[in-house]
């Protein structure tokens, strides 16, 4: 059966499976079998992050998941966000930093990114905690971790966001 799948598209050569990668997304709800699926890259939109909204939840074998670079916006990210809150499996799911790069840059101003840092948390949270299950811990102390702003949750974003991403999100505070 199949377990890995690599769709990843390619920026230099204009290579991009953005249906497939679509259709894919929408057929996780049957799959038991899949652990590591790469979408990045597809220019998909919020149509890949709307599909795996609705597929996620009831998909528990996938355990690595790479969507960046699809083009999603602020409401496709907070389709992800709602897919991956419902899935419990998933534990290595790089941030869509591309994805939240465009995002920030589509922000008219610092009072507006509050909303997308707090999606970053979110994002964050959500995988710190399928990994305490993963090893046995309490859930809801990485939920606490994820839920208010403190200084190591601040140390943990630093850790969390690229550079240049990071660079463009602290102009916006």
């Amino acid at each position: 059966a199949l377990q890995r799948l690599c769709l990843s598209g390619d920026d230099k050569s204009n290579i991009r499976f953005g249906s497939a990668a679509v259709a894919v997304a929408q057929a996780l709800t049957r799959n038991k079998t899949l652990k590591v699926l790469d979408v990045s890259a597809n220019h998909a939109g919020d149509a890949l992050a709307l599909a795996l909204a609705e597929s996620l939840p009831s998909n528990q074998s996938l355990e690595e998941l790479n969507v960046d670079n699809n083009c999603m916006s602020m409401q496709g990210l907070e389709a992800l966000r709602d897919g991956l809150e419902a899935q419990r499996s998933i534990v290595d799911c790089p941030p869509p930093l591309f994805d939240i790069d465009r995002a920030s840059a589509a922000l008219d101003s610092k009072d507006s990114s509050e909303p997308l840092f707090a999606l970053v948390r979110e994002l964050q949270a959500l995988q710190l905690r399928n990994i305490d299950l993963r090893l046995g811990k309490e859930p809801a102390q990485t939920e606490q971790q994820g839920g208010g702003r403190d200084e190591e949750s601040s140390q943990e974003e630093q850790h969390f966001l690229e550079p240049w991403t990071r660079s463009r999100l602290e102009a916006l505070r």
